[in-house]
């Protein structure tokens, strides 16, 4: 096992141009393929395709919500564009694991590759960068939604791209050991869940003090408190489903990969798993997000979808009452006029 994950990830191998690189494609292209694959294949298409659309459809929702930040939006819809380039990727070196497409020294399967691998990279930084927004939220809280602030969201997507790229230029192109990219992902998840932890923490006790009346607040910072809580709470549903999908990579993909052999034929439908069940969590993530949307409280999700009774209580530490988010937007509008 130690000695498996301490061996080079098995990718395929290429070139172009003197540039040599690896194409994030995990199972050995050069075997003849069963039709236990090409099903595999096949249900993994129609899975991008719906997760797509799927995708594209919730990212519309969450951006129509006024109460989440602009910075917050900007951000959704960067891991959006992301995940298109990323599905378009895998739906090219799906033909190539299909011996559709042959030629594995051309340009496009160079991008294909990169992008793919830029995939992963977002998809384990999605959180980090949103919990460093949220940090700058609890910093800036007293006018973060009034007062703009468009270096936040440049220092934001920069240290998205600049973390992501220590994961996805090694795998492209210096062919890391087995267990670096699941290192990475847990560091990257771990810290992000203690920082978590803490401003959320840091959040509720300055929301209680303010309920309490202990220090005067304006609406603006009471509503942008709550807004922080509303979305770490959103975050802790996102960092379950990450932590989730790794210990699914170890437990079921890794292990019998591990026992049954990397070449054998249950190790290679093992590990074609992986970008599978990738292709399912487009799919699965919303739906969790859209829980944890309504586990929160969200008014407009709630009067949107009619999820909820108007008879039950809200959670007075999560929820944003409609009238304080009414005389909070009309004192917006007075403002900018």
């Amino acid at each position: 096992m130690l000695e498996l994950l301490s061996e080079p990830a098995p990718l395929v191998r290429s070139q172009w141009n003197n540039i040599s690189f690896d194409a994030p494609i995990l199972i050995d292209i050069d075997q003849p393929l069963s039709p236990t694959f090409y099903c595999i294949y096949g249900i993994e298409l129609v899975l991008l395709v719906i997760s797509t659309i799927f995708m594209t459809w919730f990212i519309r929702l969450l951006y129509s919500f006024q109460m989440f930040h602009i910075n917050l939006k900007l951000m959704l819809v960067f891991h959006f564009v992301i995940y298109l380039f990323g599905g378009i990727s895998r739906f090219y070196l799906i033909l190539v694991q299909m011996d559709i497409v042959t030629d594995l020294s051309s340009p496009l399967f160079l991008i294909s590759s990169f992008f793919r691998c830029q995939y992963y990279a977002h998809a384990i930084c999605a959180v980090p960068g949103i919990v460093v927004e949220r940090a700058f939220a609890t910093i800036f809280v007293k006018d973060y939604e009034s007062k703009n602030r468009s270096w936040i969201i440049i220092s934001c997507l920069s240290y998205l791209f600049i973390q992501s790229q220590f994961y996805a230029i090694p795998l492209t192109f210096f062919r890391p050991p087995v267990y670096y990219p699941i290192i990475f992902a847990c560091l990257a998840i771990g810290i992000s869940k203690l920082l978590l932890n803490f401003l959320y923490r840091k959040n509720s006790e300055i929301l209680e003090t303010t309920a309490n009346g202990t220090h005067r607040y304006t609406l603006s910072k009471k509503f942008q408190i709550e807004e922080n809580l509303r979305v770490m709470w959103y975050l802790r549903g996102l960092g379950l489903l990450f932590f989730l999908c790794i210990s699914f990579i170890v437990a079921i993909i890794v292990l019998p990969w591990t026992f049954f052999g990397q070449n054998s034929f249950y190790g290679q439908l093992f590990i074609s798993m992986f970008d599978f069940s990738l292709s399912a969590a487009g799919i699965i993530s919303p739906i969790i997000c859209m829980f944890y949307l309504y586990q929160t409280n969200y008014h407009p999700f709630m009067k949107r979808f009619n999820l909820r009774n108007d008879k039950v209580e809200p959670d007075r530490r999560l929820s944003t009452t409609i009238t304080d988010s009414r005389i909070y937007f009309e004192q917006l509008q007075k403002s900018w006029s």
